[in-house]
């Protein structure tokens, strides 16, 4: 039985054919009473600042704004080729613990497709809602070649005090990092068809974030090696 309090989109993928993502712009209302009202922090003192970073938020910027008027927001932008690949990778590795249907390659595709598309329209129609000084965009490759300096940026860009007294943390963190041997996710190369239709399916991302579109061999037909 499924409550009726479950999230939205958990229910998305609990049912993923056919798929709808007109909850993305709404939080349930026992959420957002408490967030709003501070009871998320689990303490009984003062309310600590709240971090969330679900990227279906992406999609409620106008939603966190009537909740949280003075919000900062970070938005960290991705290879877009990478970010399906690893979509993929999550939804092939997690989902199937959650479906209570069996969906079919075409159908998690076009999941991951949509979803992203949506999330980008709606990020740029509300993005002009945020104001000045309290929205830093940052691309996933300038996090990873530079973290110290990209987070010098962030404290910067948004005002926020006490860089300098964390950065020993920071840096203890990145060189945890390195001697643990962490290593990102490797994931299989995309066939041409489906690099292609990323491709054109988000062509508008590639515009705005300035990531170039490279020429892809047209391999006809459906995609059959998909995201496995």
């Amino acid at each position: 039985m499924i409550s009726p309090l479950c999230s939205p989109s958990y229910c998305t993928i609990l049912f993923p054919s056919p798929h709808s993502f007109a909850y993305l712009p709404r939080l349930p209302q026992k959420v957002t009473y408490r967030w709003s009202s501070g009871s998320n922090s689990g303490s009984s003192g003062p309310p600590k600042p709240l971090l969330i970073k679900s990227p279906v938020h992406t999609a409620r910027v106008a939603l966190l704004l009537r909740l949280f008027p003075r919000a900062r927001f970070i938005y960290v932008h991705r290879d877009p080729l990478t970010t399906f690949a690893s979509a993929a990778h999550m939804a092939n590795t997690y989902y199937w613990y959650c479906y209570l249907q069996q969906p079919s390659e075409a159908d998690v595709t076009d999941f991951i497709l949509d979803q992203f598309d949506l999330l980008h329209r709606t990020y740029l129609e509300d993005r002009k809602l945020i104001p000045p000084g309290r929205l830093v965009e940052v691309s996933f490759a300038e996090l990873d070649a530079d973290p110290l300096g990209t987070l010098r940026r962030i404290y910067s860009g948004l005002s926020l005090p006490g860089f300098e007294s964390m950065r020993p943390a920071f840096e203890r963190y990145c060189q945890g990092l390195e001697l643990s041997g962490f290593k990102k996710n490797a994931h299989r190369p995309l066939s041409p068809e489906l690099r292609r239709r990323v491709q054109q399916r988000w062509a508008q991302f590639y515009k705005d974030f300035g990531y170039p579109l490279d020429d892809v061999e047209d391999a006809g037909g459906a995609d059959t090696e998909g995201h496995q």
